[in-house]
């Protein structure tokens, strides 16, 4: 039996920055959480910034009152002052979000970095010593592990598992990571810090964010960030509605212990509407055309040998939109 999986939403983090999406009001976004977590996938879902002013701080705490089988997660800077805000707002998870390159430090944040490490890890024990879960993504993690200073980046790792931080995630923030540069960046890691420790979080923007993420799990990785939907900054990010069926039929229902897979087509329609965007009538598993064949060769195939065409029975994500497909029988042999 393959080991479950802990997965976190970022939805009202990255899902919000896309050009598409429309600001929803907080009783939408309330119903999207309830929604999120009613599928049954997430050990996480994040609520919005700790140290915003433009409505998540009323989201969060609105947030907190629901009875979620989900954790509520707030993410904000690795700095004291953000897990002070943390603390406050009384989350169970905090996401810090680091720099890991040392270019960046230098250039970006114009730090010493040897005491921006002190600064990460200084917060890492605010949140930790406090009760709350500690969730550290690195910006630009593969191209650091393996591209710029990797001493450096496998320190802060090193470090920040050692002040109390529960997951490390690798993050591919400009979405330009290969296969084999993903590969090598987690099997590095995985040497410095335990790779039960360590998360991946894809950008889209070559097209690889679902195969980066499968492939993360198949290399041992065991926490995955992502949006359900896809949508996000640019050309968006992991998406969550065809990564969770995917491994599902790829590596075993039991890997989600209360996952309700038939509601992901009358979810993902929901969602999007109740975050005011446009649902794909294309995407895949979930859109409303994603089984539909028009071609007469492929029709006539499809009427032969019903699921000639498919990859999978539709129904299995409660995708109905166009045929009974109930009866969807085993490809022959």
């Amino acid at each position: 039996m393959e080991k479950n999986i802990s997965m976190l939403d970022t939805s009202f983090r990255d899902g919000m920055q896309s050009s598409l999406v429309e600001t929803a009001g907080l009783k939408k976004s309330l119903k999207a959480l309830q929604l999120l977590d009613e599928l049954g996938c997430f050990e996480y879902i994040e609520a919005g910034f700790a140290a915003s002013n433009n409505g998540d701080s009323e989201r969060i705490k609105e947030a907190l009152k629901l009875n979620l089988h989900a954790k509520i997660a707030v993410f904000g800077w690795a700095t004291p002052e953000s897990a002070k805000q943390m603390i406050e707002i009384g989350v169970p998870v905090g996401v810090l979000v680091i720099k890991i390159r040392k270019s960046d430090v230098k250039t970006v944040l114009r730090r010493d970095p040897t005491d921006y490490i002190r600064i990460v890890n200084k917060s890492v024990k605010l949140l930790a010593a406090s009760g709350i879960e500690v969730i550290l993504d690195a910006e630009h993690a593969f191209q650091a592990i393996v591209e710029d200073d990797q001493s450096y980046a496998l320190r802060l790792l090193r470090e920040c598992h050692e002040a109390g931080a529960k997951w490390l995630v690798l993050c591919d923030t400009n979405g330009k990571t290969s296969l084999k540069l993903a590969k090598d960046a987690i099997r590095t890691a995985a040497k410095e810090v335990p790779i039960a420790s360590l998360g991946v979080h894809f950008h889209n923007d070559r097209g690889r964010a679902v195969a980066l993420s499968e492939m993360a799990y198949e290399s041992g990785i065991r926490h995955i960030q992502g949006v359900f939907g896809g949508f996000g900054e640019r050309t968006g990010n992991t998406d969550l509605s065809v990564l969770i069926p995917n491994l599902c039929q790829d590596h075993g229902s039991r890997i989600f212990p209360r996952i309700k897979l038939d509601k992901f087509t009358a979810s993902y329609q929901n969602f999007c509407e109740m975050l005011n965007i446009r649902s794909d009538p294309c995407h895949p598993w979930v859109g409303r055309l994603a089984f539909y064949s028009k071609a007469g060769m492929h029709v006539a195939a499809e009427n032969a040998v019903p699921g000639n065409y498919l990859h999978a029975d539709p129904t299995i994500v409660g995708n109905r939109f166009f045929a009974d497909y109930r009866k969807f029988p085993a490809r022959p042999a």
